[in-house]
């Protein structure tokens, strides 16, 4: 394959690689709301019911731990296309394709033309990424303002131009619009980093752009401003508990306790396949640094936007496992560079590039024996495997690629193992997304949502106990438009601030209001919750459960 084919035909490979990757992302979109995702599609909802662009607001009540932009984007699109998941789904899409772009427009800048399609395809192949496209979503939203932000940065850095480090500040901004500071944190973290390390730290003047910074703040202060005057309690809660609480561990309702080693488990699993070239990666950083030059510095520079989000990540006490996609970005740039020297025969240590690959036929072939002889082995209950079916197939259509690939690399027949990997990882998407669809009714409550609007009874309530995150609550008001309030069980953490503490009620307050209303819906533990109800001597009725979740028709005897 002539690596020069690429490079002339840049734009028309790029627009072959969307247009592929649309067929296999997009068919996808169209399934009921997991609750994992329920309130990336209910805010913007409940923002055009209530008419406000500036608080966003969950299960109706104010919502102070996201800023707006992804929710205004996601909004706008119920308007244009009606309130449907596939919606939000589909711009969480475009989003992570946006971001394959800048990857890409990255790493064009870096190393040349060629490159670029390379590393847009190498994200678009890579595992989380699909897999977190399936949920409506904004870390695609941060992390493009984020690598756009860093982009204008080294085009700055190279050609001096005003302009990108006009455009550097701009990104910022939206990066804080996105997911508060954390969206300059970030990249001004990778900025100072690699100026420290360049020795280019007296040069930080030059960042300090007048118009750059009014662009900056034009962009953050609005929103911030009328949003603070709107609730005065806004930036109390938004700096002291979700920024300096999600770094410590300590913030209301906390659904993202990842242990550190877990979380970099799941980061090096789920940058499948390119975990396995993770060796060339740290290879291509160690030769480029030692050889000097503008290789050193492009080196240095990837090393600094691939270590600050680990470390920053790694640290913080508040992260769950798609955090890891920050990395994503840096490594891949350098993979795809890496690529490109091996298609133009540059790079000829060949078996960095091929066994791997025979690992992977060897580890899914004993894989799948373990899973046929010992399926009920305690490590096969713990991975919680949706459907070990689907996991059996993977396992066998990953020993055959694997085997493939690694004959054909072995005799350098390069077309049959790009043919054969693309293969592979659309059926590696297909399993993945039957996994999800065999994993719904662990994470919705949908099922309880379709009995409450069936039976239709007027002013009942809806209660909710037992449930990881609060916000899963968003699942029954995105499919019955009402507002839940949350059971508060022994155990259960209250918030800090007065509007979402009203959400909670006691066992006391919940039979004051049951009096009131006569009836009221429960959902929760189907175990749990026959305790509950039976020790508050009330009358209930079990109409559907899921999992091991119920929901219960409860009146006072």
């Amino acid at each position: 394959m002539k690596i020069t084919w690429l490079s002339e035909n840049e734009k028309k490979v790029w627009f072959l690689i969307f247009l592929l990757a649309s067929l296999v992302y997009f068919p996808a979109t169209d399934r009921p709301v997991r609750d994992a995702e329920a309130k990336y599609v209910e805010i913007p909802k409940e923002m055009l019911e209530k008419d406000d662009w500036i608080t966003p607001y969950l299960d109706f009540v104010k919502y102070y731990t996201k800023p707006p932009l992804s929710f205004w984007i996601v909004a706008i699109g119920y308007k244009l296309f009606g309130v449907h998941p596939w919606v939000a789904r589909s711009i969480n899409i475009l989003w992570a394709f946006f971001l394959a772009f800048l990857i890409g427009k990255t790493a064009s800048h870096m190393f040349g033309k060629g490159v670029a399609p390379i590393a847009s395809a190498c994200f678009l192949m890579t595992s989380e990424v699909f897999a977190y496209s399936l949920d409506a979503g904004i870390e695609f939203a941060l992390i493009s303002c984020i690598t756009a932000s860093v982009m204008c940065f080294w085009l700055f850095l190279e050609e001096g131009e005003k302009k990108y480090l006009r455009f550097f500040y701009f990104w910022l901004g939206l990066g804080y619009l996105t997911k508060g500071f954390l969206g300059i944190a970030l990249p001004l973290g990778i900025v100072f980093l690699f100026l420290i390390l360049t020795g280019q730290l007296l040069r930080i003047g030059l960042l300090l752009d007048t118009i750059g910074i009014l662009i900056f703040v034009l962009i953050v202060f609005p929103w911030t401003v009328m949003m603070s005057i709107k609730n005065p309690d806004f930036l109390r809660y938004f700096i002291i508990n979700e920024h300096i609480g999600r770094l410590i561990g300590k913030k209301d309702t906390s659904e993202a306790l990842f242990p550190t080693k877990l979380f970099l488990e799941h980061m090096a699993g789920e940058f499948f396949p390119w975990i396995l070239y993770l060796p060339i990666i740290l290879k291509s950083f160690y030769t480029n640094i030692k050889r000097g030059g503008s290789e050193r510095k492009k080196s240095l520079f990837l090393i600094c936007w691939a270590f600050i989000p680990f470390l920053i990540f790694s640290c913080s006490r508040n992260k769950v496992d798609f955090y890891g996609m920050h990395v994503y970005p840096p490594l891949l740039i350098t993979l795809s560079y890496e690529i490109m020297l091996f298609l133009r025969k540059k790079n000829g240590i060949l078996n960095f590039w091929a066994y791997p690959w025979l690992i992977l036929a060897i580890l899914a072939i004993c894989s799948f024996a373990f899973l046929c002889i010992r399926s009920d082995a305690g490590i096969i209950k713990t991975l919680d495997i949706p459907s070990i079916f689907w996991a059996k197939i993977f396992l066998i259509g990953s020993f055959l690629a694997g085997s493939i690939i690694w004959i054909s690399l072995r005799r350098r027949v390069f077309a049959i193992s790009i043919v054969t990997f693309a293969a592979y990882m659309c059926f590696f998407f297909l399993c993945t997304e039957q996994m999800y669809i065999a994993d719904f009714k662990k994470d919705s409550m949908k099922f309880a949502a379709d009995i409450y609007n069936k039976m239709a009874i007027e002013n009942a309530p809806i209660f909710c106990a037992d449930l990881p995150e609060f916000a899963h609550v968003a699942t029954i008001n995105f499919y019955t438009g009402k507002q839940v309030y949350v059971l508060k069980m022994p155990g259960d953490e209250v918030p800090a601030y007065e509007d979402r503490r009203r959400m909670y009620v006691e066992a006391e307050q919940f039979l004051r209001i049951l009096k009131d209303k006569k009836v009221a819906f429960v959902i929760g533990n189907t175990k749990h919750m026959i305790n509950f109800l039976a020790k508050l001597r009330l009358r209930y009725q079990l109409l559907s459960t899921s999992e091991d979740r119920g929901i219960f028709l409860v009146s006072i005897e």
